[in-house]
Order: C-alpha cells, then sequence, then structure tokens
C-alpha cells in the first residue's frame, strides 16, 4: 500500500506563461443545512450612499486585475484587445484578492467588520459607501460570539467562521443572498462541517478557506487556502487529485478522494517534468495544468472518470507564468508571466486551444502578486 501526502501549499492561485489559476479538493460526505435563523442587526442600516464615482469607477468588464495594496484592495478592468484599463476600483480592507473575496458583479467584497468591546465581531460587505454589517452583535448579557468573513460562492452566499472569542466552538454559515445588494433582509444559515481530514486537509476549521462546488450548485469551505494539489471542476460532480509518485491523476466523485483511496486514472501527456500542478478548472471536462517549471500550461482532459490526457499549450520558453483566468465564452486565458531572471511581469492574452501569446502591453504596475480576479462580459 502506498502512502500518499498531500502537500498543502498555501497559494491562491497560480498560471502559466500563457495561463494559470485555482484548484480544490476533499473527501467523504457532507451533512445538509442544519439550521436556518433569521439574523440581522439589532437596528437595521441604511444601505450605505456610495461616494461619487470618479470617470473611471464604472461597472466592470473585461479582465479584472487585483491587487493588495496593504490598507486596501485595488481593481482595475482592462480591455483584453487593448490593454487600456477602463474602470478602477478601491475597497478599504477585505479578505483578499481571489474571486471568491467579491460578489459577482465586484460591486461588494466580504469584511469581518471591527472587533467590538466584548470581543464580539460581525461580518458584512464593503461597497463604495463603507462597511455594512449583515449579521447582529451581541445586544446584552449573554453568548459572546467572533464572526470571520471567507467570501461569496457563486451563489452570492457570503459564508464566515463562528467561534467564540478564545476560538472555541467554531462553525461555519453564510448569510443568504449577501452578494444581492438590492436585498435588506438576509437569513443566516448554520452548517454542520464536512471532516476533511480523511483528505489530508487539516481537521480543525479556519476562516482561512476555499469555497468548492460538492455538488451541484452546492458549496463547502476547505479549511485551507487554494493549493494545487486538488481541484474541483464547476460541474461539482467532479474533483480531482494530484498523484506525483505514479504521476497520474486521481478522478472521482466529489467527496469520495481520501488519502488512502486508489482511484488513479490513465493519464497520458505527462511531461518530462512531472505532473503538472492544478492551475484552474475550466468546466465540467477540462482544466488547466502548469507544469512544474512554471512556464508550460496543458490543458487537462477530464473523460468520464476514468483518464486525463494533457496537451501543452504554449511555445517553448523561460519565462514565469503567475497567475490565469478563461475568458467567459472558454475561448481564451489571459495570463501573467514574468521575464526570465526576475524581469517585468506581463499581461498576456492567448487561445485556450494553444497558439501563440499575446502582449497587452499592459501599463499600469504588475508584479507576480497581482491576481487576475476573473474575466467578465
Amino acid at each position: 500500500m502506498r502512502t500518499r501526502i498531500l502537500t498543502l501549499v498555501v497559494a491562491s492561485v497560480i498560471a502559466a506563461f500563457t495561463s494559470a489559476g485555482c484548484a480544490s479538493s476533499s473527501g467523504s460526505a457532507s451533512p445538509a443545512a442544519s439550521q436556518a435563523t433569521s439574523e440581522r442587526p439589532a437596528v437595521q442600516p441604511a444601505r450605505p450612499t456610495p461616494s461619487s464615482p470618479s470617470a473611471l469607477d464604472a461597472n466592470l468588464h473585461g479582465i479584472v486585475v487585483a491587487d493588495n495594496l496593504g490598507s486596501s484592495v485595488q481593481l482595475r478592468a482592462v480591455d483584453p484587445q487593448t490593454g487600456a484599463v477602463t474602470a478602477t476600483h478601491s475597497f478599504a480592507g477585505g479578505v483578499g484578492t481571489s474571486r471568491q473575496a467579491f460578489n459577482a458583479d465586484f460591486t461588494a467584497m466580504a469584511a469581518t467588520g471591527p472587533q467590538e468591546s466584548d470581543g464580539s465581531t460581525t461580518v458584512g460587505v464593503l461597497t463604495m459607501g463603507g462597511y455594512e454589517p449583515l449579521t447582529s452583535p451581541p445586544t446584552s448579557f449573554g453568548v459572546v460570539n467572533r464572526k470571520q468573513a471567507i467570501g461569496f460562492d457563486p451563489n452570492g452566499n457570503l459564508w464566515f467562521l463562528q467561534s467564540q472569542p478564545d476560538g472555541s466552538d467554531q462553525m461555519y454559515g453564510y448569510v443568504e443572498k449577501a452578494g444581492d445588494l438590492s436585498l435588506q433582509n438576509h437569513k443566516v444559515v448554520w452548517r454542520i462541517g464536512h471532516d476533511w481530514s480523511a483528505n489530508g486537509m487539516p481537521s480543525s476549521l479556519a476562516d482561512q478557506a476555499t469555497l468548492v462546488p460538492v455538488a451541484p450548485n452546492r458549496y463547502e469551505p476547505i479549511p485551507t487556502l487554494a493549493t494545487t494539489d486538488w481541484l474541483y471542476l464547476p460541474s461539482g460532480k467532479t474533483e480531482l487529485q494530484r498523484d506525483t509518485v505514479m504521476d497520474q491523476y486521481q478522478v472521482g466523485k466529489p467527496l469520495t478522494l481520501t488519502t488512502a483511496s486508489m482511484h488513479d486514472v490513465a493519464t497520458s501527456g505527462v511531461p518530462h517534468s512531472g505532473l503538472p500542478r492544478f492551475a484552474t478548472a475550466v468546466d465540467s471536462q477540462w482544466f488547466l495544468g502548469l507544469d512544474t517549471n512554471g512556464n508550460q500550461l496543458y490543458l487537462g482532459t477530464v473523460k468520464d472518470y476514468s483518464s486525463v490526457s494533457l496537451t501543452p499549450l504554449l511555445p517553448a520558453n523561460n519565462w514565469t507564468v503567475h497567475k490565469v483566468v478563461v475568458s467567459p465564452d472558454l475561448g481564451q486565458l489571459a495570463f501573467t508571466a514574468s521575464e526570465p531572471n526576475g524581469g517585468p511581469t506581463h499581461l498576456f492574452v492567448a487561445p485556450l486551444r494553444g497558439g501563440q501569446p499575446h502582449d497587452l502591453n499592459f501599463g499600469g504596475d504588475l508584479s507576480p502578486d497581482s491576481n487576475l480576479a476573473a474575466w467578465l462580459s
């Protein structure tokens, strides 16, 4: 019997000379929602009035570049044909630059509120008008809880981790439809967390979590940031893990792969450098992988839980790919890559099926840490 060691590399997303992205994973059955309650601030706050936007603070479209500036997160929308910045937006705080940090149209960002004198915190959203709490702080003597924001799932639910101030009594929950800023009242739903330790994940819950599809239109938080050793396809029907011992991928239905499972499938097209890491999911059958050297992108095709084939997409190069995102029509991808020997970082667009990357000559400052959060229509 082989021993598998899943190395959890903390990395939000990685990319390839013409692409690279993010990933996910996991293991056995997960209970459904255990309790639904209506929780809202004692005094329902009015929606913040947005500040007057600048000429560039319009709706975002195209490639969304997200940068953590320390005290704020800056978003820039880049035209995928010209490389011009068409819109900008900034949030004062929030939970990071990954896609799950924002609602569907990037008008709100998941956030944890300031700590109260009793140690409690709320979760809510940041908008151009500031922070709006969507859960209630304690109003009198009783149990004091701390809530920490995780992010939005594609259904618009805002996930959080609740615990007592000393970290005990942890539980996941979400504010239903929090991403819809037109709604005034939001229901809080509590979840009995799946035990991810069977999948080589941490057994304790954490606010540093990745929201993954474990069934069609249903999501769960894995208590670790996205890694390059596991991946969920967006259909909620397929999970993949890397077996670097056999240089093959494991493929199965969500929550069925464990550290002891034997779900390796025939994997063709593996390069001499070894099994590519997961970069990002594309659809129910495709994913992008980045070779261990960081300069070649592969299109992975999953066939009926029985095989995976890898096709190289980029010309030979010695650049270093960092982040990647796929266009809404699945025809192109955008990625950031740095010149050899630590040179500048560029933004490229290339065909998803392979071809010569096109340098957008993006004039803004880019770094290896600049995230490609989305490609919007």
